[in-house]
């Protein structure tokens, strides 16, 4: 299954910001266009509407999203689950919610979270409960992940799995496969060294978590 994802608005090796150099109309007309492509293909299950906004303005993203995605279910009504991010790039969902629509069954909150950000003084439990939306049925943890030859990062990955499987949350998508991030540095090293440690932990997720989906 797929979930395809909006990841920037430029072919460049930056991340930029939502509506850079692109309107709103031509976002919704590019993604129509995509996603009509790829409507009647069953593996496409998922759309997400944009990876990381930076702002921090969730008033401004909650009335944005909602736009979009009644927009995009108008044109395709029961067809796509809808998954998205949260401000200050995904890592704060806090005041994320859409339960009101009327499709909101299948609409999915997005989170990002790695050791090297999104963390508050007061540690990373709190910094977990708060950022994490209020009703955590329909979350995402879409991007998530750490580098294994730093023992702190190890320890944030350890506290944070066992924090995801108390709270049930089990639909993730790790970052990354290869090693394309140097945030997390992945699982392959050069297509070569697979990172067993990182393996181990992340069967320990699996095994502590009952997926409420089959997507991911």
């Amino acid at each position: 299954s797929i979930l395809l994802d909006w990841h920037r608005n430029r072919n460049v090796g930056w991340q930029g910001d939502w509506l850079d150099d692109l309107s709103r109309d031509d976002y919704l007309r590019l993604y129509t266009i995509l996603l009509s492509r790829y409507e009647h293909n069953p593996v496409l299950k998922m759309a997400g509407t944009f990876n990381e906004y930076k702002g921090m303005d969730s008033g401004f993203w909650k009335q944005e999203m909602e736009l979009i995605v009644s927009s995009l279910e108008t044109r395709f009504p029961d067809r796509f689950s809808w998954v998205i991010g949260c401000p200050q790039w995904s890592g704060n969902c806090h005041d994320m919610d859409w339960s009101h629509l009327n499709f909101s069954d299948r609409v999915y909150i997005d989170i990002h979270k790695d050791q090297w950000s999104h963390v508050i003084d007061q540690g990373y439990e709190q910094d977990w409960e708060y950022s994490f939306p209020k009703n955590r049925t329909n979350v995402i943890l879409g991007e998530w992940g750490w580098k294994s030859e730093l023992p702190e990062q190890v320890v944030w990955a350890s506290q944070f799995v066992q924090w995801l499987s108390k709270n049930n949350i089990s639909n993730s998508c790790f970052w990354v496969s290869v090693t394309n991030s140097g945030d997390t540095n992945g699982l392959w090293k050069e297509c070569r060294d697979f990172e067993e440690s990182k393996y181990q932990l992340l069967q320990q997720f699996w095994n502590n978590t009952i997926p409420r989906q089959t997507y991911l």
